[in-house]
């Protein structure tokens, strides 16, 4: 959308109104923040209702502040796409700049500690082979394994006889 489209286009109606109310809240909110301010000068009221006017009208303030602000809120995003669009178009050679540095750099690193990488990956692969063995012994599966014929529960394949139901195979 370029500009003009964009000064063209109406404002949904939420966000008309939440400005427009916005508008009124800030006004009204800086009317009772003058008329507490006013009392709270003069002897004439208690001071206690100055002070609730003024923190009454800057409530609204804010209020009327924050509504101002959501209405604006897609125009301050499209504003904040275009900076970050055109900063990336900006600085594209030295995000390449960057990148190929990275690849070097760790290319770098990868040549001058081959070894260590090498020794850690065997020792690694030590390690889960260890494993790998232990935990067939602890399960019982070092030796190979049938089915059997009878009952259909995994044995040895070398047994004559089932553990299980006890038939021969």
């Amino acid at each position: 959308m370029n500009l003009q489209q964009e000064k063209k286009a109406k404002l949904p109606k939420p966000l008309l109104i939440a400005r427009i109310f916005g508008i009124i809240l800030i006004l009204a909110g800086i009317g009772l923040c003058i008329t507490g301010a006013v009392i709270q000068s003069s002897s004439f009221e208690s001071h206690s209702t100055g002070m609730k006017l003024i923190f009454s009208g800057a409530g609204m303030v804010m209020f009327g502040g924050m509504l101002i602000l959501i209405s604006f809120a897609s125009k301050i995003n499209r504003a904040g796409l275009k900076v970050s669009k055109y900063m990336i178009e900006d600085n594209k050679t030295e995000i390449k700049d960057l990148s190929k540095t990275k690849i070097s750099l760790t290319k770098d690193i990868v040549s001058e500690n081959r070894e260590e990488f090498e020794q850690i990956a065997s020792d690694a692969g030590s390690i889960l082979k260890e494993g790998l063995k232990s935990y067939k012994q602890e399960n019982n599966l070092s030796k190979k394994q049938m089915h059997c014929k009878h009952c259909g529960k995994k044995i040895d394949s070398d047994s004559i006889f089932c553990s299980y139901c006890g038939k021969e195979q």
